[in-house]
């Protein structure tokens, strides 16, 4: 009687999660389509947008559907760091005119029990055969689209190095979402509609992306249509099917095993023979030796707040220089959103920006004057050249008026991006769509990032 009345109860329990899952998703849903009005035309006003208020958990990302799947994670028992791994691979399904997961995933977390900001930096690196003799001597630049400024794609792998080191669950776990995404479809949204239309010239030089992007007559899905992308749920699928062969050795072996699939196995094997079939100079080592940095990330404070970007590898402290002048100007006093405000803003923004130009570069290879540049006295010095009357200051004008380099080092130019209970994530392919060059029967989509590099 005993067992049985466990068994009762244990159906008892299935029954309300799942009527939990489906109401949150419901919620979820509808909150997302609320936001997402403006996309279709509609006016949102004020009343139709409440705050959103919780009391265990907050979530925002890109798309309702994302949104979806990380709170049904944290729902069934998920913490943070599933329910944002679970976002990033669900995203990297319904929001591809943004990023992919041949694109790259900068990861910020705060573990309590590290009791500090950790950064993962899932940025590709380029091959080693893809060096200046090999562009110059075949006529390329990194201003090339499709393959030729393609780089190791990260984001996979800083997605799994999270779940491997504070997630709870399984990769089979947070990635049902994405996976179901991809094989049964989910509805397009305007803007990765509008992405695909502005890439159909582009889809003519890769006529595998037609079939990939367009329906089987060559025409294009409609805003609110269903589109699947078995491919994308075929390479997820091999990698669950991995960690389920390692199920044995734990948790964190399954996840590694299933990275492994990925950057050392099958699933690499093809994506090096297709791009060995296109001309361009990976090979199987560039993929199994790639892994993603965890480290420190650069930070500031700003009137008490201290702020976290990743570090000179990225254009993060762009942001963080840019605080640090603004910290020099009374804001409050402007009014936000004035003509004073917008022009201070934008100021110290273009001279963040000619900073980044001349001095970010791959910390492994270029010293960068990362201290001198987050230093306070640098930035008194950068705000004391923004003109307090607004003027026109195109972006080549701001790029002469970078800073001398900081004391404590010299800067360098880049001469190209190589090898190089709270979770932020930021994800990002350089020209969205373009990055698109692949087959349809694999998932095969890089990101560009080399194109922000410099031949020298």
């Amino acid at each position: 009687m005993s067992r049985n009345r466990d068994l009762a109860l244990q159906k008892q329990s299935v029954r309300i999660v799942r009527a939990c899952v489906r109401l949150a998703l419901i919620s979820v849903a509808v909150a997302g389509a609320v936001a997402s009005a403006g996309e279709f035309g509609a006016s949102v006003g004020a009343a139709e947008r409440p705050p959103v208020i919780g009391r265990n958990a907050g979530i925002s990302t890109g798309h309702p559907l994302t949104t979806a799947a990380a709170f049904e994670v944290l729902l069934r028992g998920g913490n943070a760091f599933d329910a944002g791994v679970a976002a990033l691979l669900a995203g990297g399904v319904v929001e591809q005119d943004l990023y992919s997961l041949g694109g790259e995933a900068l990861v910020l977390v705060y573990p309590k029990r590290v009791g500090k900001v950790v950064s993962i930096v899932g940025q590709g690196w380029a091959p080693k055969g893809a060096t200046i003799d090999w562009y110059t001597s075949r006529g390329k630049t990194l201003d090339g689209a499709g393959l030729d400024p393609a780089v190791i794609p990260g984001a996979l792998h800083a997605a799994l190095t999270v779940l491997e080191r504070w997630g709870t669950m399984s990769f089979e776990q947070v990635s049902a979402r994405a996976i179901e995404y991809a094989q049964q479809g989910f509805p397009l949204r305007p803007r990765t509609v509008q992405a695909i239309r502005g890439n159909l010239t582009f889809f003519q030089k890769w006529p595998d992306n037609q079939r990939y992007w367009l329906k089987p007559d060559g025409s294009m899905y409609q805003p609110g249509e269903t589109i699947k992308l078995p491919a994308l749920a075929r390479t997820l699928t091999l990698m669950v099917q991995a960690e389920r062969d390692a199920v044995d050795r734990g948790r964190a072996a399954g996840i590694i095993a299933a990275r492994d699939r990925f950057y050392k196995g099958d699933i690499a094997r093809e994506m090096v023979a297709f791009l060995k079939q296109h001309q361009a100079p990976f090979e199987m080592d560039d993929f199994a030796e790639f892994f993603a940095k965890v480290e420190d990330p650069a930070t500031t404070n700003y009137r008490g707040y201290q702020v976290y970007k990743h570090s000179f590898g990225s254009q993060g402290p762009v942001l963080l220089e840019t605080l640090n002048m603004l910290e020099q100007f009374d804001l409050k006093s402007m009014k936000r959103n004035s003509a004073d405000y917008i022009h201070t803003v934008v100021e110290a923004l273009k001279l963040g920006y000619a900073d980044r130009d001349t001095y970010f570069a791959d910390p492994g290879f270029v010293q960068i004057p990362a201290e001198g540049l987050l230093s306070k006295d640098y930035a008194r010095t950068r705000a004391a050249t923004i003109d307090p009357k607004p003027r026109r200051l195109s972006s080549e004008s701001a790029r002469s008026e970078r800073g001398a380099a900081p004391r404590n080092q010299q800067g360098h130019h880049a001469h190209r991006d190589h090898r190089s209970r709270r979770q932020h994530l930021r994800q990002h392919s350089e020209r969205g769509m373009d990055s698109w060059s692949g087959h349809p029967g694999k998932h095969r989509h890089w990101n560009e990032r080399s194109r922000r590099a410099v031949l020298a």
